[in-house]
C-alpha cells in the first residue's frame, strides 16, 4: 500500500485541503468573470428597457409584465448582438445568427430578450471562467497525475515514462463541473434580476436606475469559492484517476471522511469498491455534490485495512482513532448524532426504492384484437361526421400493430359508452372531457379529415373519458384517478429528473418545432409583401379589386390554419411523432415546473397542476396514448422510470376491464 492511499485512507479531509489550496486563487478569477458578466448584463437591460422613459406609471406587477411582452426597440436587438460578442468564435457567431434571425426578432418580446441576455450571460460566465482558470487547472491536474503515478511506482518498484495529462482532459472535468453547477449558482441570479426589474418597472424607476440596481445583484463569494472548490476536486480526481488506469489496478474504493459534515449520499458510499472503468462523478466518484470532500484510493483488501487506524470525529467534534475498516455506517451508529443515523436511514430507504433498474410488468399483456365499429357505442357513429371519424379511428388502431394491447382495451372500453346514456361529442382543435355524470362532454380533433395526423390527443382524451367511467360513485365528477393512493404515491417517490438521453432528444424535437415556426414567420413576410404589391397595384388600376380579395382571402385561410398545421405537424411528424406526450409525461411528474420553466415545450405548467392537481389523470393519459403510438418511448421510460410504470401499466389494465 503506497503511504497516499494510507494517508488519504486515515484522512480524506487531510489530501482533500491539499488540493484545496489553490481555491482562493481559482475563486478570486470565477468572481472577477462574474462581475465582469454583470456589467455586460446591465448595459444589456438598460437597452432592452431603454423605452420606458416614454410610458406612463404602471400601477402593478401586471402592468409591468404585460409591456414587457411587447416588442423591444432595435437598440434591444443591437445590444444583445453587442453581448453575444463577449462569447469565443463559434459561439458568438451562432448566437448573433439567431439574435439578427428575422424571424425571431419579428417574435421577441421584451421578455424574451431579458431571456436571451440572461441565456448569453451564462455562456460568458461559462467560457470566462474556462479561460481564467485553466492554467491553474493545469497545473494542478499535472501534479495530482504525477504524484499518484510516482507513489504507484514506488509501491510496484517498477519505474516508466510518464507524459502530462492531456489539455482536452482537463477542460473536460471543468466543462462537467460548469454544466452541473450553472443553475445552481446562477438560477438564483436570473430570479433575482427578473424581479429587479419587475418590480422597478412597476414602482415606477428609470431603465439606468434598474440598471444600476442590476449591478448589485452578484454572487455571494461563498458561491464562487464552492464553484472552484468542486472544480478541484473534479480535475483532481480525475488526473488521479488517469493514473490509476495507466497500471494494472482494476477497482478504487470511496473515502469519505467520518464526522456530521459528511453528507449521508457519501456516507453510504464510504468503504465501497467500483470497477475503475465504471467511476462516475456524481454517481459512485467524488465529487457527489458541490463542496464535496471525498477521495478515492486504489482499492485495499480487508486484511490490510485491519492493521490500519483512521481518524474520525464523534458528534461533539472530538478526535477519535478508529480501525480503517470501519465505513461510514458504522460510524454513525457508534459516534454519529441521532441527525445523521437519521438522514442516513432516509437515504437508504429511498435509494433502494429507486434502486430497481429492471423493469417487471405485474400485469398481463391482454390478446390483441381487431377493433371494430361494433366496439362503440351509439354516439360515436350517430352522424355521418361522427361515423367518418370513428372509421378513421378504427382504421388507425389497427394499423399500429406494435401498440400495447392493454392500452388499445382503454380506448375500446371508453368508445363502448357503457357506463354513460350519452356521450356529447365536439370535434375542435380544444380537446377536453367535461366529467359530468349526467352527459359527459368528449372534444377531440375532428379526423374525418384525411390530412389531420393527431391521433395521440384523441387517445389522451378517451383515456381521460375511461378514466371518468370507473370512479367508484357514479355521482361524482371526479376520475378514478384522483382517489388512486398507490399511484399517487408512486408519482411522488419518482425522481422527476430527466435523463441525458431524453432531454438530448426534447432538445432536438423544440429546435425542429421551432424552425416550423420560423418558416412560417418567413412565409408570412412573403404573404405580407405580396398584398402590399397587390394594394400598389389595384391604386395604380393595374389589378381589380376582385383578384386582390381572392388573394387576400388564401391569406385569411392561411392564417387560420398555419397553427393548427403546425401543431399537427410537430406532434405528429418531428423525431416520429409522440415526443410532445413524452415531455407531458416529465412536465407532470414536476409537477409543472418542467414547462413553466420552459425546459419542455409541452405540458401543462404550474398554474395547471396548483389549481386542478390532476398529475395522477395527465400521467395516465399520455402514458396509454404514448403506449399506442410509441411503444418504443415507452420502453425507455421504463427503464428509467420502472417503478412509477409499474404503477402506470396497473391502472392502465385496470381501465381496459
Amino acid at each position: 500500500m503506497n503511504r497516499d492511499d494510507r494517508d488519504a485512507l486515515t484522512d480524506p479531509d487531510g489530501r482533500s485541503r491539499g488540493y484545496q489550496s489553490k481555491v482562493p486563487s481559482v475563486a478570486r478569477r470565477i468572481d472577477a468573470v462574474l462581475k465582469d458578466s454583470n456589467r455586460y448584463l446591465s448595459k444589456t437591460v438598460s437597452s432592452i428597457l431603454e423605452d420606458l422613459r416614454y410610458q406612463g406609471t404602471f400601477h402593478s406587477k401586471a402592468e409591468a409584465y404585460a409591456w414587457l411582452k411587447k416588442t423591444p426597440t432595435m437598440d434591444a436587438v443591437n445590444a444583445l448582438i453587442k453581448q453575444a460578442e463577449a462569447l469565443p468564435g463559434p459561439q458568438r457567431r451562432k448566437a448573433i445568427r439567431q439574435i439578427m434571425s428575422g424571424a425571431k426578432a419579428s417574435r421577441m418580446s421584451r421578455l424574451d430578450a431579458l431571456n436571451e441576455s440572461l441565456k448569453l450571460n451564462k455562456a460568458i460566465i461559462k467560457e470566462g471562467v474556462k479561460r481564467n482558470v485553466t492554467p491553474v487547472m493545469r497545473s494542478l491536474s499535472k501534479d495530482a497525475y504525477l504524484r499518484q503515478t510516482f507513489t504507484l511506482q514506488k509501491q510496484v518498484g517498477v519505474g516508466w515514462a510518464v507524459d502530462e495529462p492531456p489539455a482536452g482532459q482537463i477542460v473536460a472535468g471543468m466543462n462537467s463541473t460548469l454544466d452541473a453547477m450553472a443553475e445552481w449558482y446562477h438560477g438564483p441570479l436570473d430570479q433575482k434580476i427578473r424581479d429587479a426589474i419587475v418590480e422597478g418597472i412597476a414602482s415606477g424607476k428609470t431603465h439606468a436606475q434598474i440598471a444600476k440596481d442590476l449591478a448589485h445583484y452578484e454572487v455571494p463569494p461563498a458561491r464562487a469559492k464552492a464553484v472552484a472548490r468542486t472544480m478541484i476536486t473534479t480535475v483532481s480526481n480525475e488526473a488521479e484517476m488517469k493514473a490509476l488506469k495507466e497500471t494494472r489496478i482494476k477497482r478504487y474504493e470511496y473515502v469519505a471522511t467520518l464526522d456530521e459534515r459528511t453528507c449521508p449520499v457519501c456516507g453510504r458510499l464510504d468503504g465501497k469498491t467500483f470497477p475503475l472503468d465504471k467511476a462516475k462523478a456524481g454517481v459512485n466518484f467524488p465529487p457527489m455534490h458541490p463542496n464535496c470532500r471525498c477521495v478515492h484510493i486504489a482499492a485495499l483488501s480487508k486484511e490490510v485495512k485491519n492493521e490500519l487506524t483512521r481518524s474520525a470525529r464523534d458528534e461533539h467534534g472530538r478526535t477519535r482513532t478508529v480501525s480503517a475498516s470501519m465505513t461510514y455506517d458504522e460510524w454513525s451508529r457508534m459516534f454519529g448524532s441521532e441527525r445523521v443515523r437519521k438522514a442516513l436511514a432516509e437515504t437508504e430507504t429511498k435509494l433502494k426504492a429507486s434502486s430497481k433498474t429492471v423493469y417487471d410488468r405485474t400485469v398481463p399483456t391482454r390478446e390483441r384484437r381487431t377493433v371494430t365499429m361494433d366496439d362503440f357505442g351509439v354516439d360515436f357513429v350517430s352522424t355521418p361526421k361522427r361515423k367518418r371519424n370513428t372509421e378513421r379511428i378504427v382504421s388507425y388502431l389497427n394499423d399500429k400493430t406494435d401498440a400495447d394491447p392493454n392500452a388499445v382495451a382503454v380506448i375500446q372500453n371508453a368508445m363502448s359508452n357503457k357506463d354513460a346514456p350519452e356521450i356529447e361529442i365536439r370535434y375542435t382543435d380544444e380537446s377536453r372531457i367535461t366529467p359530468n355524470p349526467a352527459k359527459p362532454m368528449l372534444a377531440i380533433p375532428d379526423h374525418s379529415n384525411p390530412d389531420r395526423r393527431r391521433m395521440g390527443t384523441v387517445f389522451h382524451e378517451m383515456t381521460h373519458l375511461s378514466d371518468f367511467f370507473h370512479r367508484k360513485s357514479k355521482d361524482q365528477s371526479s376520475l378514478s384517478t384522483a382517489h388512486d393512493s398507490a399511484l399517487s404515491k408512486a408519482i411522488a417517490d419518482t425522481p422527476s429528473d430527466i435523463p441525458e438521453h431524453t432531454a438530448k432528444l426534447f432538445r432536438a424535437f423544440d429546435a425542429e418545432f421551432n424552425k416550423l415556426y420560423d418558416d412560417a414567420d418567413i412565409k408570412n413576410k412573403q404573404w405580407t409583401a405580396k398584398l402590399e404589391r397587390m394594394v400598389d397595384d389595384y391604386k395604380k388600376g393595374l389589378i381589380s379589386k376582385e383578384d386582390f380579395n381572392i388573394e387576400y382571402d388564401k391569406y385569411k385561410e392561411w392564417v387560420r390554419n398555419i397553427n393548427v398545421d403546425i401543431d399537427d405537424t410537430g406532434r405528429s411528424r418531428i423525431q416520429g411523432g409522440g415526443i410532445d406526450m413524452l415531455e407531458d409525461i416529465y412536465d407532470a411528474l414536476s409537477g409543472g415546473s418542467f414547462q413553466s420553466e420552459k425546459k419542455v415545450k409541452f405540458g401543462h405548467g404550474k398554474q395547471y397542476y396548483a389549481r386542478n392537481g390532476m398529475r395522477e389523470a395527465e400521467l395516465i393519459a399520455n402514458y396509454t396514448a404514448l403506449s399506442i403510438e410509441r411503444p418504443d418511448l415507452i420502453a425507455q421510460l421504463r427503464k428509467d422510470k420502472p417503478a412509477l410504470c409499474r404503477e402506470l401499466d396497473r391502472v392502465m389494465y385496470e381501465l381496459g376491464e
